[in-house]
């Protein structure tokens, strides 16, 4: 089952329960991303890979906010494909909205997951462990930060 867009009443009701801008109204890219990214923490649609699993949620949020992307798989978003343009960031530079991307060490594949970064100590990713959007803390030493692979900013102007 594929995600279905935000609709206006559902919009309405989580300015009710959260107090924030609804979209089109944030002052920039990063602050409606993460807006959109809680919202889908909220929701809570079932993981479901190849259709909404991690690339999909990084496409949905981006779409969601007016940043057009195409649907690729994590890897083609890590290599700046797909619509996503972005400039690589030092992973210890890592902020607000940078868009992460792992890879396990039982892959073997190069990157083989996705997420963006919420204020660099946590990230909100489609798991397919938890079977939905969360958002969990990236620990020093920690498994998230140790399978970290490259760290990408939207270019500016997008």
């Amino acid at each position: 089952m594929r995600a279905p867009r935000l609709r206006l009443p559902l919009l309405l009701l989580l300015l009710i329960v959260f107090g924030s801008s609804p979209a089109g109204t944030f002052e920039n890219d990063c602050e409606c991303l993460q807006y959109v990214a809680a919202e889908y923490e909220v929701l809570g649609y079932a993981y479901q890979w190849g259709d909404w699993d991690c690339s999909k949620f990084v496409e949905q949020i981006l779409t969601d906010c007016g940043i057009q992307v195409e649907r690729c798989r994590s890897i083609d978003y890590a290599h700046g494909r797909c619509g996503f343009r972005s400039v690589i960031v030092p992973v210890d530079l890592r902020d607000s909205c940078d868009f992460a991307f792992w890879t396990w060490p039982d892959s073997d594949r190069t990157f083989g997951h996705t997420g963006m970064f919420e204020h660099a100590q946590n990230v909100y990713h489609n798991s397919g462990k938890a079977g939905r959007v969360v958002k969990a803390p990236v620990r020093p030493g920690g498994y998230l930060l140790r399978a970290l692979k490259r760290v990408r900013r939207l270019s500016p102007g997008e």
